[in-house]
């Protein structure tokens, strides 16, 4: 029995209008990661991607729509088109300004990665380079504590780090649980007298 997936449409995708707030390469792999899990070809991408384009994204698709050859060379167009260097240049500053700032080691290296994915999309960026910048990011009382550590790479900083932020909490509660218990200890020896 010769067994043909079929199309669907169970997933549906946030409109792209091109605005300077939106970033067209997450929007546009979401957009393909939609169009797998519906089962659409690469050709259905193509005719059903119009009807998530609004505004100045429609306008500019209705110009190109004729000479678009391929699926591969729509998204090249449209890269190019909404991928613009001031947009690029926004995404490298957030990149070089991203910090923990408080936030757990997690946070931070998922926030450094999505900004790192969008400045380097070619993985051009030296692995080095990606790795200092991310220790500088680092809240003060971690990256002291790497860079006494032969690392390598970005995955072993992070999982490091996670490392010593788990042992920091657990410290910082055995701290709290030992000033707890000193607390009572005075107060009952206070009671006695």
């Amino acid at each position: 029995m010769n067994h043909v997936e079929r199309e669907s449409n169970h997933v549906k995708l946030t409109k792209f209008r091109g605005t300077e707030a939106e970033d067209p390469n997450e929007w546009l792999e979401c957009y393909n990661r939609i169009a797998e899990a519906n089962k659409w070809t690469e050709h259905r991408r193509f005719q059903i991607i119009g009807g998530y384009l609004v505004g100045a994204a429609t306008r500019w698709y209705d110009e190109i729509k004729t000479f678009i050859t391929s699926w591969r060379y729509f998204q090249h167009v449209f890269l190019i088109k909404f991928a613009l260097l001031a947009r690029k240049n926004t995404w490298y500053l957030k990149y070089k300004s991203c910090k923990q700032a408080g936030r757990t080691i997690d946070e931070y290296a998922i926030d450094f990665q999505v900004n790192w994915r969008k400045v380097n999309e070619r993985r051009i960026m030296p692995a080095d380079s990606v790795l200092a910048n991310f220790m500088l990011g680092l809240d003060l009382n971690i990256s002291m504590l790497l860079y006494g550590l032969a690392l390598t790479n970005l995955d072993e900083a992070i999982m490091k780090a996670k490392m010593i932020e788990m042992g920091q909490k657990n410290a910082s509660g055995i701290i709290q649980a030992n000033a707890k218990i000193t607390q009572l200890e005075t107060e009952n020896q206070v009671l006695q007298q």
